[in-house]
Formats: C-alpha cells, structure tokens, sequence
C-alpha cells in the first residue's frame, strides 16, 4: 500500500508527517537535552533546581521537566526505546492492521479520528507530566520517597492511546460480527476489550508491591490510563459535536 493509500484509509491524516515529530524530532530532542544533563553543561544547581522532582519542594518547572530527564543512560535508552517501539506499533495499527481490517472484514469501514490523535499527543506532552507529578508527589511524601523523574508515564500514555486504537478498532469488529449474528465471536471480543487494559493495569499495580527495582510505577498506571480516557473522551465529544450540529442543520 502506497503513504497515499494509506492517509486515505485513516482519514487523510498525514502520518508520514507525525510520525517523523513524533518518532524522530520529539525522542531526537529529549534526548539532547539529556545528554547535555549527562554531561553537566547544565548546572547541577540548576538540574536539581528545576528539572529534578523533589517531592518536599517541587515547582512548576520541575513538575514538567522532570518528566523528560533521566538518572543515567541507561535510564534514557530503556525509556526512549519502549516509547519509539510504542510508537512503530501506533503507525504500523494505523497504516497496515486498520486497511487490512477495512478490505477483509465485510461492513468494517473503521477510521481514525486524526483530532482526537493531535490533540491526545498535545495533552500527553503538555497536561499528563503534571498529573503524573502531581499523584508523585502525594504518593512520594506518603512513602517517604525524595523525588522521581522519567519519561515513562508519559511513555505510557502513549502505550495507552495504542490500546485504546486497537480496542476501538475490536469494538468495530464486534458490532460488525453482533450484526452477522457471530454472538459467540463478538461475546469473546467483548471479554478481549475489557481484559487487555486490565491486564496491563493489574501487572503494573502487582509489579509495584513486589519489584525491587526503583521505578514509580504508579505513575505508569496514571499514564496509560490517561492514554485511554483522553482519547476516548474526546472521541465522545467529536461525537457530540457532530449529531449537534447535525440536528442543528436538519432542524
């Protein structure tokens, strides 16, 4: 299938384009900035004011920025890897699954709603690293934690948004399954959409009480799950919208 095949079946999104800011300009970013942490050009000063999360002083710059820094290399690779792996599954969902699905599965006719994709990323970015923040720093000072930073909560959001995509597309699947009369395929789909997230969520939370790695893993929960509910929200809204403005134009 050519890129132009492909925009078309998602709606005419150009995911060429967000793929290349988002698969190679964002992580490409991220991590200068972190060498240049590595490295000390920037002052310790300055890193353990501003861009490190202390949970007895944060402020608002360390609330965000620490969400984009990392303890060492390793650190970074491990996240930065999970993230673009995250985001080769979210382009090869859109541009290879979803048209293969569309051709193969009579009255499928499934796209994406390339809104509801740039406004999530912009939350994920912008909005998510200060919640993230914010329950790490209510939960930190309740364990006795000093401070935190990372990119994985966000990383996980968009890990989120994968499933959320996937579980959407399923969902279609079984309401054109339900209209067949496949009842048994569409009750195990049903079962399939709601097991997939809770697994996730159900191995972070055990993984949490039981890893003796350092990691907050909290915050790996309010990432992907605020990489579920803010598509879906808006999804609703777009909806919304648009029988408003529907009835508006039959009225």
């Amino acid at each position: 299938m050519s890129n132009t095949d492909a925009n078309r079946e998602s709606g005419g999104f150009n995911w060429s384009r967000y793929i290349w800011i988002m698969g190679v300009i964002f992580p490409v970013i991220m991590v200068g900035f972190d060498m240049l942490t590595f490295m000390r050009v920037v002052p310790e000063g300055f890193i353990r004011e501003y861009l490190v999360l202390t949970y007895k002083s944060p402020n608002l710059f360390s609330m965000y920025f620490s969400n984009f820094i990392h303890v060492n290399l390793n650190h970074m690779m491990e996240n930065v890897m999970s993230y673009l792996i995250t985001m080769a599954f979210i382009g090869m969902t859109a541009l290879v699954i979803v048209p293969y699905f569309n051709k193969h599965t009579k009255g499928l006719n499934y796209k994406f709603d390339s809104e509801t994709l740039v406004l999530s990323t912009v939350l994920f970015i912008v909005v998510v690293p200060f919640v993230i923040s914010a329950e790490s720093i209510v939960l930190g000072n309740y364990m006795g934690i000093a401070g935190g930073l990372g990119f994985s909560g966000v990383g996980f959001a968009f890990e989120g948004y994968l499933v959320y995509i996937m579980e959407t597309l399923l969902i279609s699947k079984i309401q054109v399954f339900s209209r067949d009369g496949k009842k048994v395929m569409a009750s195990n789909g049903v079962l399939l959409a709601v097991a997939i997230p809770a697994i996730i969520i159900a191995f972070q939370i055990l993984t949490m009480y039981t890893s003796t790695v350092s990691a907050n893993y909290s915050a790996h929960i309010i990432g992907f799950t605020m990489g579920m509910t803010i598509p879906a929200t808006l999804d609703w809204a777009g909806k919304r919208r648009d029988r408003k403005d529907s009835n508006i134009l039959n009225a």
